[in-house]
C-alpha cells in the first residue's frame, strides 16, 4: 500500500486533492507498518520507499517529490518519541527469536540437499520435518523463501521462481523508464513491491498467507499487462508518425 500511494504524490495528472490524499494514505500506511511490530516489514518498506524516491528524483527528474517527502519526514520526526521506543524495543528483543529462526536454516538446507533437483514435494515441508527436525527447533516452515522453495521444489523450483521474479522486474523497469502515462507510475509501485517480496522473503515464509500469495501473482500479472500496454502505445505512436510523414 505504501508504494502504490507514494507514486501518486508527485503526479501532475491528478488534482492537488488526490495528491494530498495520496500523501496522507502513505503516512497512514507507514504508521500501520510500524504498529504491525514486524521488523522485516519495517526494513523492506523503508527500502522500497527509498527506491521509489530515487526513481522519482534521479530517473524521472521529478524534483517536486522533495517537498511532500520533506513534510512526511518532518511528521515522522515529530512522532518519533512514540515510534522510536517501539522500534528499539523490537530490535533489541529480537535476538532469541532470530536465533530460533536461524536454527531452521540448516534443517531446510539438509532437506534440499537430500532432494536436490525436485525437492521433497510441494506442500510437504511439514512432513519432511517429521524426519529431519531436531530437538529444540521450532516446527514451522523455515523463515526463508529461498530455502523453503529449495526444500519443497528443489533447484528446479528455485530457478523457476527467481527467473519469474527477475523477468517481471525487468519488464517493469522498462515500463517505468519509457514513461508512457499512466502505466509508468503503477509499474514503479509494482517494481518496489516485488523488491519488498524478495527482501522480506529472506526472513519470512511469505506465501503461507493467502492475501500475500494473491498479491504476488497480481504483481506478476501487472508486469505482463503494463508492458503489453506500453508496446501497444509504442505501436500507436509509430503508426501516427508514419501517417504524418507519408502525408
Amino acid at each position: 500500500l505504501c508504494q502504490y500511494a507514494f507514486v501518486m504524490i508527485s503526479s501532475q495528472r491528478h488534482s492537488n486533492v488526490i495528491r494530498l490524499s495520496s500523501l496522507i494514505l502513505t503516512l497512514f500506511a507507514i504508521v500501520s507498518v510500524v504498529v504491525s511490530f514486524s521488523r522485516s516489514a519495517w526494513l523492506v518498506t523503508a527500502i522500497a520507499l527509498m527506491i521509489a524516491w530515487y526513481v522519482h528524483v534521479f530517473v524521472w527528474r521529478e524534483r517536486q517529490i522533495l517537498q511532500p517527502t520533506a513534510f512526511a519526514a518532518l511528521l515522522l520526526v515529530i512522532l518519533s518519541p512514540w515510534i522510536l521506543d517501539i522500534v528499539i524495543e523490537r530490535f533489541t528483543s529480537a535476538e532469541g527469536l532470530l536465533s530460533a529462526r536461524f536454527d531452521q536454516f540448516p534443517i531446510a538446507f539438509r532437506i534440499w540437499k537430500d532432494h536436490f533437483l525436485f525437492g521433497y514435494g510441494v506442500g510437504n515441508y511439514m512432513e519432511a520435518l517429521k524426519i529431519y527436525n531436531e530437538t529444540g527447533v521450532i516446527e514451522l516452515p523455515v523463515h526463508n523463501v529461498f530455502l523453503w522453495l529449495g526444500a519443497e521444489t528443489g533447484v528446479v523450483g528455485v530457478i523457476a521462481y527467481y527467473s519469474l521474479v527477475f523477468a517481471a522486474l525487468t519488464r517493469l523497469w522498462r515500463v517505468l523508464k519509457e514513461r508512457y502515462a499512466p502505466t509508468y507510475r503503477l509499474a514503479l509501485a509494482v517494481f518496489c513491491a516485488l523488491i519488498a517480496y524478495i527482501l522480506d522473503g529472506l526472513t519470512d515464509p511469505l506465501y503461507r498467507e493467502p492475501v500475500v500469495y494473491m498479491m504476488f501473482w497480481l504483481s506478476i500479472a501487472l508486469s505482463v499487462a503494463l508492458r503489453r500496454m506500453n508496446q501497444q502505445e509504442e505501436q500507436r505512436v509509430m503508426d501516427n508518425s508514419y501517417f504524418i510523414t507519408s502525408r
